[in-house]
C-alpha cells in the first residue's frame, strides 16, 4: 500500500504489440530515501513525458526493424494456410486444411472467375473463412455479424496479393505518421522483404499469373490500401 506523498519506482519494460507501445509492469515497490532528488524528478512536464514517450518509442521501433530485417515475423498471427513453426515462432509451416482452401482460391482467380463469384461458392459450400477457423483454433478472437462468418470479397483480394503464399516475407508495409497517431500510411520503400522466408502455398507461375490479371483488369497492384478509415474502423469478423 502507498501512501499519498509516496514515490514508487516502476521496474518493467516497454514492448510493441501491433504497432502500439505497451508497458509491460514486473514490479512497482516505494523508493527508498536518500534514492531520489525531487528536484530532479518534479515536476515533469506535458513536453517532459511527450520527449520521452517519443525517444522510447524510437527505440522500440528501431530494435523491430532490426529484427525485421534478419528475416524474423514479429506478427502475432501467421496468414491464413500458414502457421507459426513450433520451433521457431520467427516462421511458418503450412497448416494444410488450411492450404487446400487457399490454393483452390488462387486456382479460381486464376482460371478467369471473379472474387464475388468465389465468394458465393465458399459460402455455399459452407467453406469456414479464416476468422472462423482462428477462432476455432483458439489463435483469434471474432464475433461474426449476423451471427454468421462469411467469405468477403474484399479479404479474398488481400489474399490473392499476400506475397506469403509464394515463401516471400514482407514487413514493414505501414507505419504511423508520427507518435501517438493510429494513421498509418505505405511506404513501398520502407517494406522489408525476406524472399524464400518459408515453404510456399502457391507456385510463382500461379502467382504470377494472378498478378497479370490484376494489372489486365486496371485494379492497383499493392500490399495496402491507405485508406482514411484504416486504423479507425475494425472488421466485426475479423
Amino acid at each position: 500500500e502507498f501512501e499519498a506523498l509516496d514515490y514508487i519506482a516502476v521496474v518493467g519494460d516497454v514492448t510493441s504489440f501491433q504497432g502500439a507501445l505497451q508497458l509491460n509492469i514486473k514490479r512497482v515497490r516505494k523508493v527508498r530515501e536518500g534514492e531520489y532528488d525531487p528536484k530532479e524528478y518534479l515536476p515533469v512536464s506535458e513536453k517532459d513525458i511527450e520527449k520521452m514517450y517519443l525517444v522510447t518509442s524510437m527505440k522500440v521501433k528501431a530494435s523491430m526493424r532490426a529484427v525485421k530485417e534478419q528475416g524474423k515475423y514479429v506478427g502475432s498471427v501467421a496468414p491464413f494456410g500458414d502457421a507459426k513453426d513450433p520451433e521457431d515462432r520467427h516462421k511458418f509451416v503450412i497448416a494444410e486444411d488450411e492450404a487446400v482452401v487457399v490454393r483452390r482460391l488462387f486456382r479460381m482467380y486464376a482460371d478467369g472467375m471473379s472474387t464475388v463469384e468465389i465468394a458465393r461458392i465458399f459460402n455455399e459450400e459452407g467453406i469456414k473463412p479464416p476468422s472462423q477457423v482462428w477462432m476455432e483454433k483458439g489463435i483469434r478472437a471474432a464475433s461474426p455479424k449476423g451471427g454468421t462468418f462469411v467469405w468477403q470479397h474484399s479479404g479474398m483480394l488481400r489474399m490473392l496479393k499476400n506475397r506469403a503464399y509464394v515463401g516471400d516475407l514482407v514487413q514493414g508495409v505501414t507505419e504511423c505518421r508520427k507518435i501517438r497517431d493510429d494513421r498509418r500510411v505505405t511506404d513501398p520503400e520502407k517494406w522489408i522483404i525476406t524472399e524464400n522466408h518459408h515453404e510456399p502455398i502457391i507456385d510463382r507461375e500461379t502467382f504470377d499469373k494472378v498478378k497479370a490479371r490484376f494489372q489486365k483488369t486496371g485494379r492497383k497492384w499493392k500490399q495496402r490500401d491507405d485508406h482514411v478509415l484504416v486504423g479507425r474502423v475494425t472488421c466485426g469478423c475479423c
